[in-house]
């Protein structure tokens, strides 16, 4: 019985490296060079180049001007540039915002009618409905980065984690020992890069600090998947952690420089280099394959196809059949 059981564990490993297979179902040239990596929103692709953007609907591949530029930012949710001295918003949906203020804008995001602003000095809710301002958050400190989860608003500062619902009320403060570099979540917890390179693990609804360990070096990235944490450190460093208490379970090193970029495939992990795409075994670290891919930037994983991209190409991978 052990034995047949072998047997089958092995056939199923094999089985998974053969759904591993990808050939190349599509190729588009571009007539200028990509200066940035493309950006998906709503079944399309927008693509930015040296003073303009392009919109790639991947209906049927057609690629339309999307907007002139000689200056821009782009985020989450839309793209921050400036106009006849003006700040404006413009989004992915074609909707735009001229703003009021003349300050320059860090980051933001949409959730329903209200945008969110981080100016560095204050957030600003926005009712993007009703075109107003409906509150400014004035921390003591400059705002590093923020969120929202569901409906509480998650702001870091210099020295303070603080927490308001997403009206801008106060709920709850954290202090900070050390100072804040990035933030990753999941449903439970918050996960706290500090200088330093320590990592912090957070339970998000009380606050309380519940594992610290110290990584290797920056964390560019992390997922969290089946009560286990991966960490992309460095340009080369691949942790796997235990999430109740940060014990390490394995790691690896890739040799070569990574994007930060990782996403899940199956039950790998794709870890994505300028030469290609790493699958790891999620369970021991080891290298299932290698996609050899040439790459100027990250792939997006879209609904089991890859894109892949070079300064004047896009590829489209699908699993072979």
């Amino acid at each position: 019985m052990v034995r047949f059981f072998m047997i089958f564990l092995a056939f199923l490993a094999i089985l998974q490296v053969n759904q591993l297979f990808f050939e190349m179902a599509k190729e588009i040239e571009l007539k200028d060079d990509l200066v940035l990596k493309p950006f998906y929103y709503d079944n399309s692709l927008y693509l930015f180049y040296e003073g303009k953007i392009e919109k790639l609907k991947l209906g049927n591949f057609q690629i339309d001007p999307f907007f002139e530029s000689s200056k821009y930012s782009v985020f989450r949710d839309g793209i921050h540039l400036e106009e006849n001295m003006r700040k404006v918003i413009l989004f992915y949906d074609g909707e735009r915002l001229q703003l009021n203020s003349k300050e320059h804008i860090k980051n933001f995001f949409k959730e329903g009618s209200t945008l969110f602003l981080n100016y560095g000095t204050k957030v600003t809710l926005y009712d993007m409905d009703k075109n107003r301002e409906l509150v400014n958050l004035n921390p003591e400190s400059r705002v590093l980065f923020f969120f929202l989860d569901e409906n509480t608003l998650f702001l870091w500062t210099e020295n303070k984690l603080l927490m308001f619902d997403r009206k801008g009320n106060f709920i709850n403060s954290f202090s900070l020992n050390l100072l804040p570099k990035k933030c990753f979540w999941d449903k439970d917890y918050l996960y706290l890069e500090t200088e330093n390179d320590y990592l912090q693990c957070i339970r998000k609804r009380d606050l309380r600090k519940i594992w610290e360990i110290r990584v290797p070096s920056e964390v560019m990235n992390l997922k969290v998947r089946n009560k286990r944490i991966f960490l992309l450190c460095g340009a080369n460093i691949l942790l796997c952690l235990k999430r109740t208490g940060g014990d390490i379970l394995w790691w690896k090193n890739t040799h070569d420089r990574c994007f930060p970029e990782m996403e899940f495939f199956q039950e790998h992990l794709m870890i994505f280099q300028r030469s290609g795409i790493l699958f790891f075994n999620t369970n021991n670290g080891t290298i299932v394959k290698k996609l050899e891919i040439p790459m100027s930037f990250s792939p997006i994983f879209l609904n089991g196809s890859i894109f892949a991209f070079t300064t004047k190409k896009i590829q489209v991978y699908k699993v072979k059949k």
